[in-house]
C-alpha cells in the first residue's frame, strides 16, 4: 500500500497517538485494545449500519467491520493451544496484515474525520466473514499487528524491545474465530516465517494461499508496522514457513501492496509460488471504502467455490479488480471511484526465469544497437516515452534521485514503433527479434491483467523494470535543481512568495539554505556569506511591501553575485559532486543480478548520457 494525496493521504498510525482522540472513541478501535491487552472476553458490536454516507459515526470512525458486512453478529475469538491442529481443508489462506493506515473519510469533502484503513480494517473485515466458512472446506489463517499495551500508553518508551507490536493469530474455520496466544512481532519476515509455520502445522489443506498486506518497494522489498524485509529475506522467510508444514512451495502468493509486479521482484520470489499476484503501481486507499485490494471480495469468491485451482483464484483476483471490486472506474458506488488498484497483474511463476532471460537478450541487443547511425537519439526517445511506475513519480527527496521503474511492455512497443518508423536502425533484425521475444515472453508469464483506462493503465503491461531517462541520469540537471545558491537566486521569480504576507515561510527556506551553504564552505570563506546574511535581515526588517519587494530583490542579486565568487563555485562544484555519489549509489542499488545483458545497457545508458 502506498500513500494516496489530498484528502485520501495515508498516515501510518502510531501507538497511544491513535488510542487518544479517535481509537480510543470508537467501537472497533475498542476491540483490538482489548485484544492487544490479552483480555479474554472482548465485547464485539453485533450490529452494523448499512453502508450509507452516514456509516461514520459521530465519533468519526466506522464500526467494526467493512461498510458491506449485513446485522449477523461476528463470532467472538475463543482461545485455542498453538499446537491445535484444524480439519484438513481444501484451500488454507494465510494472510499477513501489517500495516495499519487512517485516511481522511472519503465521504465528504469538507470533512477532517479520519478513518481506519489497511491491517485493521481488513482483519475485522476477515472476521466478519467467520460465519460464511460454516461447512465449507476453507480455513483462513489471519495474523494482525496491533500496538502493545505494554509499551505503549503507560509511560515506557518502548526501548526495551526492538518491535513494539504484538502479534494476534486468528484460526477461522467452520464458523469458529479461534486465536492462538499473542505473541510480540520479531519483524516483518520472522512474522511471515511464523505465519507460514502456523498454517502448515496447524491448519494442513491441499492448496495453500498466501496474502501479503504491506508496503511494497518493488527491487527493496517490503516494509510494515513490524519493520522491513528485502526481497532476500522474505524469500527465505517463506522458504522456512513452508517447510514446516513439508511444502516448497505456495499455490498462490498475493502482494497487496505497492509496486511488487517488477522485474527483480518477481525473479525473487518466483521459486516461492505457483502462481504470483501484484501490481507494478501504487495500491491506494480512497475514502473508507477503497482499500487496496478488496480482501473480503476474494476470500468470499473462493468460499463461493473452494474448488477453484491457484491459476483459477488467480485471474478472480484480477477479474474482480475488473468489475471495480477495488473501487475504480467500474465501481458501483461513485464514491468508490477512486481506484484502489489502477493495474493488477497474476502472472504464472513458471515463466518468470524465460521472461527474465528476454529482458536480458533485450539488454544486449540494445547495447549493440545503441552506437548506431542515431540510435542514441531514437531509443532514448523510446525509454522516455515508456510510462513510468506512478509510485515513482513522486518528487525527488532532496537531491536523491528516486528510480525510474518502467512499463515493460511499453518500452518494447517503443522499440518496435522507432524500428518500423526509421527512428531506430536495426540492420541484422536482432533488436526486434529481442523486443517480439519480450512481448512473447511477457504474454506467457502475464495470465490476467487489470489495467485501468484512465492514466492509460490499460495500455500497459503489468510489470515494471528499473529503465532510467535523461532526468535521472542527468546530473548537472539534478544539482541545479537542488542548488541552494540558484535557488535563493531566482527568489525574484518566485511569485509564491512575492508577498510580505509570505515573508516568514521565505525567511525560513532563506534560513535552511544559508545554513547549507555555509556548513559547505572550507574555512577560508567563512567572511564570503557575510553580503547574503546582511540581505536576508533586510528582508526580516522589512515593514511595507515595496520594501519587502525591494529587499527580496536585493537579496537575489547578492545570491547571483555570490555564485561568481570563488567561494560560489565551491558550492557549485560540492552540490554536483554529491548528487553525482547519489545516483551512482541509487543506480547500483538498481542493477539486477540475474540480468547482465540488461545492466550493460543500462551502464552504457549511464556513461553515455550524464
Amino acid at each position: 500500500m502506498s500513500g494516496g494525496a489530498d484528502r485520501h493521504e495515508e498516515r501510518p498510525e502510531s501507538g497511544n497517538q491513535a488510542s487518544g482522540n479517535q481509537a480510543g472513541d470508537n467501537f472497533r478501535a475498542q476491540y483490538f485494545q482489548c485484544l492487544a491487552a490479552g483480555q479474554g472476553a472482548c465485547a464485539v458490536p453485533e450490529s452494523r449500519p448499512a453502508r450509507a454516507a452516514d456509516t461514520t459515526a459521530a465519533n468519526g470512525s466506522l464500526e467494526l467491520t467493512n461498510p458491506f458486512a449485513g446485522d449477523a453478529p461476528i463470532t467472538a475469538p475463543r482461545p485455542i493451544a498453538a499446537d491445535t491442529v484444524m480439519p484438513h481443508s481444501n484451500w488454507t489462506v494465510a494472510i499477513n496484515l501489517t500495516t495499519t493506515l487512517n485516511h481522511l473519510r472519503g465521504d465528504s469533502p469538507d470533512s477532517e474525520a479520519r478513518v481506519y484503513a489497511g491491517a485493521r480494517n481488513k482483519a475485522a473485515q476477515l472476521l466478519d466473514l467467520a460465519d460464511s466458512t460454516r461447512g465449507k472446506p476453507i480455513t483462513l489463517v489471519v495474523q494482525n499487528a496491533e500496538p502493545d499495551p505494554a509499551l505503549y500508553g503507560h509511560g515506557t518508551s518502548g526501548q526495551d524491545r526492538a518491535n513494539p507490536m504484538l502479534l494476534h493469530t486468528y484460526i477461522i474455520r467452520d464458523g469458529q474465530i479461534n486465536e492462538l496466544p499473542a505473541r510480540p512481532s520479531a519483524g516483518i519476515a520472522a512474522d511471515t516465517e511464523a505465519l507460514l509455520a502456523t498454517a502448515g502445522r496447524q491448519a494442513p489443506s491441499d492448496r495453500l494461499a498466501f496474502i501479503s498486506q504491506s508496503h511494497g518497494g518493488g527491487p527493496h522489498g517490503i516494509e510494515g508496522d513490524t519493520g522491513k524485509a528485502s526481497l532476500e529475506q522474505l524469500d527465505a522467510a517463506i522458504k522456512n514457513g513452508l517447510a514446516v508444514g513439508g511444502r516448497d512451495r505456495l499455490d498462490l502468493l498475493d502482494f497487496d501492496a505497492c509496486s511488487m509486479g517488477n522485474t527483480r521482484a518477481l525473479a525473487a520470489l518466483a521459486g516461492r509460488a505457483e502462481q504470483i499476484i501484484a501490481s507494478p503501481e501504487t495500491e491506494t486507499t480512497a475514502g473508507p471504502n477503497v482499500d487496496a485490494q478488496n480482501t473480503r471480495a476474494i476470500i468470499g469468491s473462493l468460499l463461493e467455490h473452494p474448488e477453484m485451482s491457484a491459476a483459477q483464484l488467480g485471474q478472480r483476483i484480477v477479474g474482480l479488480a475488473d468489475q471495480g471490486a477495488n473501487g475504480g472506474e467500474n465501481a458501483a458506488n461513485p464514491l468508490d471511484r477512486e481506484a484502489g488498484t489502477n493495474t493488477l497483474a497474476h502472472y504464472d511463476a513458471a515463466q518468470v526465469a524465460q521472461f527474465t532471460a528476454s529482458i536480458d537478450n533485450l539488454g544486449g541487443a540494445l547495447n549493440r544497437a545503441w552506437t548506431e547511425g542515431n540510435n542514441r537519439v531514437g531509443i532514448a526517445a523510446a525509454i522516455e516515452n515508456t510510462p513510468m511506475a506512478s509510485s515513482i513519480r513522486r518528487a525527488h527527496l532532496a537531491d536523491r534521485p528516486v528510480a525510474e521503474e518502467r512499463d515493460v511492455k511499453g518500452m518494447a512497443d517503443n522499440i518496435l514503433q522507432g524500428i518500423a518508423g526509421g527512428t531506430i536502425v536495426d540492420a541484422d533484425g536482432g533488436l526486434k527479434r529481442a523486443a517480439e521475444g519480450v512481448l512473447g515472453a511477457r504474454n506467457r508469464m502475464v495470465l490476467g491483467y487489470h489495467g485501468e483506462h484512465n492514466g492509460g493503465y490499460d495500455r500497459q503491461g503489468g510489470v515494471s523494470m528499473f529503465l532510467p531517462g535523461d532526468r535521472f541520469l542527468n546530473n548537472q540537471a539534478r544539482a541545479d535543481d537542488t542548488n541552494p545558491l540558484l535557488e535563493m537566486a531566482g527568489l525574484k521569480d518566485n511569485n509564491k512568495l512575492a508577498n510580505i504576507s509570505n515573508k516568514e515561510s521565505l525567511l525560513g527556506s532563506l534560513n535552511y539554505n544559508l545554513e547549507r551553504t555555509g556548513a559547505e564552505l572550507s574555512p577560508q570563506f567563512a567572511g564570503a556569506m557575510r553580503p547574503l546574511q546582511v540581505a536576508r535581515d533586510a528582508i526580516a526588517h522589512a515593514e511595507t511591501q515595496e520594501q519587502y519587494a525591494a529587499a527580496v530583490a536585493a537579496f537575489s542579486q547578492q545570491a547571483e553575485l555570490f555564485r561568481r565568487t570563488e567561494a560560489g563555485r565551491e558550492i557549485d562544484r560540492l552540490t554536483l559532486e554529491h548528487v553525482r555519489g547519489e545516483m551512482e549509489s541509487v543506480f547500483n542499488d538498481e542493477l539486477e543480478p540475474a540480468t547482465p545483458g540488461w545492466n550493460q545497457f543500462l551502464q552504457t545508458l549511464k556513461a553515455d548520457r550524464r
